[in-house]
């Protein structure tokens, strides 16, 4: 499996408080807990299990 369940619940735990997301060229403060930040950590979580499996 490449991505925790709680990913597609979109309830990880430390999920709460903010970070920061570079948006077109410019920082900018999110809820860690926004589906996009989520989508794009699996995404990238996936990426890096791939190229470990090549």
């Amino acid at each position: 499996m490449l991505a925790k369940p709680c990913l597609m619940l979109f309830s990880c735990p430390g999920d709460g408080g903010d970070t920061v997301v570079y948006w077109k060229g410019t920082a900018r403060q999110v809820k860690k807990d926004d589906p996009v930040v989520k989508l794009f950590g699996a995404l990238d979580t996936a990426v890096v299990y791939a190229h470990k499996a090549a």
